[in-house]
């Protein structure tokens, strides 16, 4: 019986660790199970949305293309997942473009008020065809 005891923890030992390797390198296997470059990225943009779960979108690139955006999310467990992902198109193929809706809130002023419903659109783009650099002078708000 106590021999059966031993096993059973040491399974379980490992499977916890298993657990946990598995969770710390869900960024690179997701990407892997996505088709992507793991060896090839760079963050832009990395923030909470608005149940506060994390997510990033990143550039990366895969098989077929040079250039691959992606928004990448963890999970209530704390695995990433590849939410989506975006491509050059034979148009503009040396431009990407993807975007993402937060959810800001609900405004009401009165209980008899209907609610107001607010999101936040963010778009983000990456390419190699850039003529010069954009700049924004003081006081001008990006959109």
């Amino acid at each position: 019986m106590k021999k059966l005891h031993i096993i059973l923890l040491l399974v379980l030992i490992f499977a916890v660790i298993g657990f946990f390797f598995l969770q710390a390198n869900s960024f690179s296997f997701a990407l892997v199970r996505a088709g992507l470059n793991p060896g090839d990225v760079e963050t832009i943009e990395h923030s909470y949305d608005s149940v506060m779960k994390e997510f990033k979108v990143i550039k990366t690139s895969s098989k077929k293309h040079e250039i691959v955006l992606a928004l990448v999310a963890k999970d209530s467990i704390g695995f990433w997942k590849v939410r989506n992902a975006r491509e050059a198109s034979p148009i503009r193929p040396n431009l990407v473009g993807i975007a993402w809706m937060r959810s800001a809130g609900a405004k009401r002023f009165t209980h008899t008020e209907n609610a107001i419903f607010e999101n936040e659109w963010h778009y983000a783009y990456y390419g190699t065809n850039a003529v010069k650099l954009i700049e924004f002078l003081p006081g001008i708000k990006s959109i």
